[in-house]
Order: structure tokens, then C-alpha cells, then sequence
């Protein structure tokens, strides 16, 4: 049972991190966000320092039932980008990426544009 739960968490972990790389590289995606999750998990995990655990990605959560999935992103986009076509595309690379790692239905892939960044070309 230990080594089922184990091998679940691998899993997830390596879900999260797909899911992030494959919005991470859709043009115009500047950052993940991370969440108030995110934000709180973190101050206790620098609390209590777990040397042999890594993080699991920000900015994303994946909630699974019997056989579907629910994937929620939260990013940062750069300025003058057309959100909708944005989203779109962050959707179709996430679908795609987590379909090849799992069976499970992705039912939705909900986007979450928690800021926009400004590219360094346009500092001043």
C-alpha cells in the first residue's frame, strides 16, 4: 500500500512538471504564477527544510478523480499578447503533453492569468 501511495505521488509530481513545461513554452506564457497554495507551502517547507524532497511545480494544480483529470494553471503573460489564442495554445500543449503520460481523460484545462510582464524591450 506504502509503495502504491509512493509511486502516486511520483506520478503527480512528474504530471505537475509536465504540465508547467509544456505551458512554459507556448510564446507569450512569461512565468508560472504561483498560488496561495504555492505561497504557503513553500514558507513551510523553508520552516522545515526537507533536503530530499523536491518542489513540485507552481502555478499548477491537478485534480483527478476515477479516470479524468481536472488541470488548473496559473500564469504570468507578456504584455500585447492576445490572451484568448494564448490560452488556447496552453491548452493544446498541456492536453497533449499529459496525454502521453497518462490514460486518464483530461476533462478540462482551466487557465489562470494572474499578471502580465512587461519584455525587457520595452524598459525604458
Amino acid at each position: 500500500m506504502a509503495d502504491a501511495k509512493k509511486i502516486d505521488e511520483v506520478n503527480e509530481e512528474r504530471l505537475l512538471e509536465a504540465a508547467a513545461r509544456a505551458a512554459l513554452s507556448v510564446p507569450g506564457v512569461s512565468r508560472m504564477a504561483p498560488t496561495f497554495h504555492d505561497t504557503i507551502n513553500g514558507s513551510f517547507k523553508r520552516i522545515y527544510r526537507s533536503s530530499k524532497k523536491k518542489a513540485p511545480a507552481k502555478g499548477v494544480r491537478i485534480t483527478t478523480s476515477d479516470d479524468t483529470m481536472t488541470v488548473d494553471l496559473y500564469i504570468n503573460v507578456y504584455y500585447q499578447v492576445r490572451i484568448p489564442q494564448l490560452a488556447w495554445d496552453v491548452q493544446s500543449a498541456v492536453i497533449k503533453a499529459l496525454s502521453e503520460l497518462t490514460d486518464k481523460t483530461i476533462q478540462d484545462v482551466n487557465i489562470n492569468v494572474k499578471g502580465v510582464d512587461m519584455r525587457n524591450n520595452y524598459l525604458i
